[in-house]
């Protein structure tokens, strides 16, 4: 999971790393999670890219691990 909640500047070397990333993994049969809000302007760029359609986007951190959780694992129990 890569988390881009706090990015404020990508550019096409970004989206790029991130395209071949999510390739070299998939050849794995793995799976890239990107986390970008909504409105941040790293989901906008992604989106430009045409990237939106082939990266697996999350808008939070939680929904990116709620996503690639097993369900046969307990879920986490924060402590606290």
């Amino acid at each position: 999971m890569i988390d881009l909640s706090e990015v404020s500047y990508l550019d096409s070397a970004g989206v790029r790393m991130l395209a071949e990333l999510d390739n070299r993994l998939d050849w794995r049969a793995q799976v890239l999670r990107i986390v970008a809000p909504e409105a941040s302007r790293s989901r906008r760029v992604l989106e430009i890219a045409g990237l939106e359609r082939v990266l697996s986007m999350d808008i939070t951190v939680e929904a990116a691990r709620t996503s690639v959780q097993d369900p046969s694992e307990e879920p986490e129990v924060p402590d606290g």
